[in-house]
């Protein structure tokens, strides 16, 4: 997820954009799903193929949060929830990517364990640690809820390098967990801004639509920065993108001749940047009240009071939305709700006999008429038997997703409707 290329060109760069910084004494925001996919592969042995591992990755994630409560620095566990309909198009490319490469019979690539995250939510619930499942996406969240506490954010996405919030990748930081401290190094945004031209931060939104992202093609903005089409040169596309974005009177006028002359995806393109905006701005948090719920967040909660709103509407019934918010319910129930679809995750298997997930449909009929009610029809997508190609005809505006590889659905009817 996030800008492509970006992380590989910080990184190159690495002396000139971060400093060295010990976290002690303080809060961070960590990226749930980012720290879990991280721990796994640190500590994988070879062995993803057959699945499992569960109890080197519980040692390994109760280690993590020791060292962190060791060294007196809380941590915030945010994780992303549903699906959303504006990332279907690169949700669906990722996981026939990883039908391919999973089902090649030299496994040469790690896939995380069916229960590996849900572990990590059984581990913070049994510490009392922090941590809330948000609705959707939860990059915003995650931002807005480190101005508020004004601590660091922790994970791997590149799309925080275009944020004014103090960030730390995983890959930045030591992890000795019998150590007494904790050495990291913290990237700034202004040492990346002043190495091409000084551009005020207000700028970052623009910069990373024009960088592109999950939402914007990397490419739609070519010949407005007169580069050639599949340019990956981040490099090159930063020096480009500064340079025309100081020719321009303000950020409105930026914004209209970003997409003045684009062709049929203009209300798109301009769309996603207000998007990317909003979220730039954003200092509310939706989550927050439920956070300081946590007994380790007590000491915290009268500073933060005037910033607290009621808890975010969701469409969760309430017999489910505390255990939704906790980790105990997944992430997919939101997903189910609204987008009336699910999507089985990719697993290594014997991709010439039936999908591992097929054993599940009548149960899954059942969660669906207790979910949604039997008047819905739901599909489903994932592998299908062999490599074979197969139609996907769900609408969208940037693209009709047509000849999508190895992507199957099915369709549900719900069996009935939960009553209270």
């Amino acid at each position: 997820m996030g800008i492509p290329g970006l992380t590989s060109f910080i990184k190159n760069n690495s002396t000139q954009y971060f400093e060295n910084h010990q976290l002690t004494d303080t809060l961070v925001i960590i990226d749930g799903y980012a720290l879990t996919n991280f721990l796994y592969r640190m500590h994988e042995n070879q062995t993803s193929a057959f699945g499992g591992d569960y109890d080197i990755m519980a040692t390994v994630y109760i280690d993590f949060i020791n060292l962190f409560l060791r060294c007196k620095v809380i941590p915030i566990f945010v994780f992303d929830g549903a699906y959303e309909q504006r990332k279907i198009e690169t949700i669906i490319n990722r996981m026939s990517q990883r039908i391919q490469l999973y089902g090649n019979q030299i496994k040469t690539s790690d896939c995380m364990p069916y229960f590996g995250s849900d572990i990590l939510f059984d581990i913070l619930n049994d510490m009392d640690i922090p941590h809330v499942n948000c609705d959707f996406e939860a990059d915003a969240e995650i931002v807005a809820m480190a101005k508020l506490l004004k601590c660091p954010v922790i994970s791997r996405d590149s799309d925080f390098y275009m944020n004014t919030v103090p960030y730390i990748p995983l890959d930045m930081i030591t992890l000795d967990f019998k150590s007494t401290m904790i050495n990291c190094r913290l990237y700034k945004v202004e040492k990346l801004l002043n190495e091409f031209g000084g551009l005020h931060t207000s700028y970052l939104p623009l910069i990373a639509a024009l960088l592109g992202n999950d939402y914007i093609r990397q490419d739609t903005f070519s010949s407005l920065l007169r580069l050639r089409p599949g340019t990956f040169n981040c490099g090159l596309k930063l020096k480009r993108i500064t340079e025309w974005l100081r020719r321009q009177k303000d950020i409105n006028n930026a914004l209209y001749n970003m997409t003045y002359n684009l062709p049929h995806s203009r209300d798109y393109v301009n769309n996603q940047i207000k998007n990317i905006m909003k979220e730039y701005k954003n200092t509310d948090s939706k989550y927050l009240t439920f956070v300081l719920q946590y007994k380790r967040m007590a000491k915290y909660q009268d500073g933060l009071k005037n910033y607290l709103k009621p808890n975010e509407k969701t469409i969760l019934p309430l017999w489910l939305e505390n255990n939704y918010r906790k980790g105990t319910i997944n992430s997919e129930v939101m997903t189910i709700l609204t987008l009336k679809k699910i999507f089985f995750k990719v697993q290594i298997e014997d991709y010439q006999k039936p999908p591992y997930y097929e054993v599940s449909f009548k149960i899954l009929e059942v969660i669906f008429g207790l979910l949604i009610g039997k008047n819905y029809t739901v599909p489903t997508l994932g592998r299908k038997n062999g490599l074979n190609t197969v139609l996907y005809n769900e609408y969208n505006k940037e693209s009709d997703l047509t000849n999508t590889q190895c992507i199957s659905k099915y369709n549900f009817v719900p069996v009935k409707k939960y009553e209270e």
